[in-house]
């Protein structure tokens, strides 16, 4: 070769453009994590499940990308980089979706712009601090072409006004449907003129009905990610069911080989994470690549096995609404419920012949039952109330349920009802029994919460409280402060109750063998159509607040009734105020009727004859 060939040669070499690297290899090389809100900020070192679902969306001939996931496996780092990719290698509009305003806020202040300023790579593509009509708070215009916007979906008329080749989708699950239609749906469209389009769509699950990831994710390959047995080397996908640990030591935790049978400490962990590999269940789908992965495989110190084991005793213990936490946010698993799908129907095939019968008979106290408690919801023009009765080991009796109208800012409705509360009846064994506690809703409008306080406040002596119903999981029954002068009023946590009604009232009372189920619910016939419909009329979901999933509850259909649902719930907070808990339920399953011990009267309190003209 000449001297001249070699001066081309050498020349040409030069002016060659680097090798174009895939996703992953771009992000470990050219990404940094933020100081700001990493835990490791620094270069991003990918574990391999990241590189997995990283390499699809970089890859050009897979149009849709749906990731099932669990919390803590780095997502959202991920699609921070994956925008950093695209404005420093393809300028293109970019569309990052989320769930409200604040969500979009946190994104741009804590991850986007501490992101782009510590990536020597990224620093100059993109302006800070000024402001205007092309970079704002939550849009930002790259300095090479293309912008990134972040949007949330609950403000869904903002999609129509932009448009993007790449929407990335953070937490599907927890965007709410408004009267402007389904947000996701309205993002997407603003992709169809791209025909080289790239839609990331990932989420924590939530129920198995509603989970927008999760059937999304039953149309993709259903991608699984598996690692080796370090014992027999046999790939597997780690489960729930294969955790173990010592009864009562949770932070003894082990994988246990579903094939080998071997028992793996944490410590191989990584090792087994590091030569894992995702394998797909449907090969066969083309242009939708979909992961699913669950927090077992996490390595974050706050999800290793022991961790996720307290978690999952917590979780159970703290009853279903906690376990619905745990199986989206820790297993990736859409919560498979039954509670959504009771019905009035299924409930009156299994009432039972006793309860509040007509009037002028006394009410038929089954034999097990030994304590009862009332719920009592107010409206307008009337006051609800629903009995329960409890039992030593069995399930609890709702035995009836009684309306009592009148203008409740009224004495007269008052005075029927304190009749009805100090009504006593004849058990089967032969003593008196009445209600023992009862817990009365005080959130009424037009200075009805202070008619509350009035009737509760000289009865507490007979365990009547007034009540306020509060959102989200907290325990059962707690004491306000807030109340004015010496009134004392109390806190039900009412979302908690419902999700323990619905599942009660879903379960059957019993078993196959004959045995009575405590974790149901046994009815009256006594109760009417209206009541059973009433007591199913809410349906349960979660959203998410800053990341955290929320239950609530929403009625199925706008306007449904739902006063017989509050009053079972009413009635089973005040099972768990301090003065009832405190009664002894097997000295009362041991009395017999005393020897000469008058039978009660049943119209105690004039009750009979004002519920006859009812």
């Amino acid at each position: 070769m000449t001297p001249a060939d070699r001066l081309a040669t050498g020349t040409l070499r030069l002016l060659k453009p680097p090798p174009r690297l895939s996703l992953p290899d771009w992000v470990e090389a050219e990404f940094r994590l933020p100081e700001r809100s990493s835990a490791q900020p620094g270069r991003f070192n990918l574990w391999k499940y990241q590189r997995g679902w990283l390499e699809a969306i970089g890859d050009p001939l897979v149009p849709r990308v749906t990731l099932m996931k669990a919390a803590r496996l780095g997502f959202s780092k991920c699609l921070i980089a994956t925008i950093g990719s695209y404005a420093c290698n393809d300028p293109c509009s970019v569309i990052l979706l989320v769930p409200t305003d604040d969500d979009a806020r946190r994104y741009a202040v804590d991850e986007v712009e501490p992101s782009f300023e510590e990536s020597p790579a990224l620093h100059d593509l993109i302006q800070r601090g000024r402001l205007d009509g092309r970079n704002t708070l939550v849009m930002k215009a790259f300095n090479a072409g293309g912008s990134l916007k972040i949007l949330a979906a609950r403000a869904p008329r903002n999609l129509r006004m932009h448009d993007a080749k790449v929407l990335l989708i953070d937490e599907a699950d927890a965007m709410e449907v408004t009267v402007e239609g389904d947000p996701i749906l309205l993002a997407e469209k603003r992709t169809v003129a791209h025909p080289d389009r790239k839609i990331v769509c990932g989420s924590t699950p939530t129920s198995e009905d509603t989970s927008v990831v999760a059937r999304r994710f039953d149309e993709s390959t259903q991608e699984v990610f598996e690692v080796p047995c370090p014992e027999c080397g046999v790939f597997n996908e780690i489960s729930w069911s294969n955790i173990e640990w010592n009864s009562g030591e949770p932070e003894t935790a082990q994988y246990m080989c579903p094939h080998c049978k071997g028992m793996i400490d944490e410590r191989r962990k990584p090792g087994m994470v590091d030569n894992g590999r995702w394998r797909a269940l449907k090969p066969d789908v083309v242009g939708h690549r979909g992961f699913r992965i669950n927090a077992l495989v996490s390595m974050l110190p706050n999800a290793s096995w022991g961790q996720l084991a307290r978690e999952y005793l917590d979780a159970k213990r703290g009853g279903p609404h906690m376990m619905q936490v745990f199986y989206n946010t820790v297993l990736a698993k859409p919560w498979r419920t039954t509670i959504n799908r009771v019905d009035a129907s299924m409930l009156a095939d299994r009432a039972e012949p006793w309860g509040l019968p007509t009037v002028g008979h006394g009410m038929i106290v089954p034999d097990d039952v030994v304590l009862i408690t009332a719920g009592v919801d107010m409206q307008d023009d009337r006051v609800e109330c629903t009995l329960i009765g409890f039992s030593v080991f069995g399930a609890p009796c709702i035995l009836g349920h009684v309306v009592f109208p009148g203008n409740t800012l009224e004495d007269g409705v008052w005075k029927t009802l304190d009749g009805f509360l100090k009504t006593k009846w004849r058990h089967p064994n032969g003593w008196a029994i009445g209600i023992d506690g009862t817990a009365i809703d005080s959130g009424g409008r037009g200075g009805r919460t202070q008619r509350v306080y009035d009737f509760a406040y000289p009865r507490m002596s007979r365990y009547i409280f007034a009540i306020k119903g509060l959102p989200g999981p907290r325990k059962i029954w707690t004491k306000l402060t807030s109340v004015k002068g010496d009134m004392r009023a109390f806190g039900v946590a009412v979302d908690v109750l419902k999700t323990e009604v619905l599942d009660r009232l879903a379960r059957e009372p019993f078993n196959e063998d004959g045995s009575e189920n405590p974790q149901a619910f046994r009815l009256s016939d006594q109760l009417t159509d209206e009541f059973l419909e009433q007591s199913c009329n809410e349906t349960r979901r979660i959203r998410f607040v800053k990341n955290r999933p929320i239950i609530e509850f929403q009625p199925k259909r706008a306007g449904a009734p739902t006063e017989a649902l509050d009053c079972i719930v009413y009635a089973l907070a005040v099972r768990q105020s301090p003065s009832v808990r405190s009664i002894d339920l097997r000295e009362r399953a041991a009395r017999r009727q005393v020897i000469g011990e008058q039978p009660p009267k049943q119209n105690a309190g004039g009750w009979a004859e004002k519920f006859a003209a009812l």
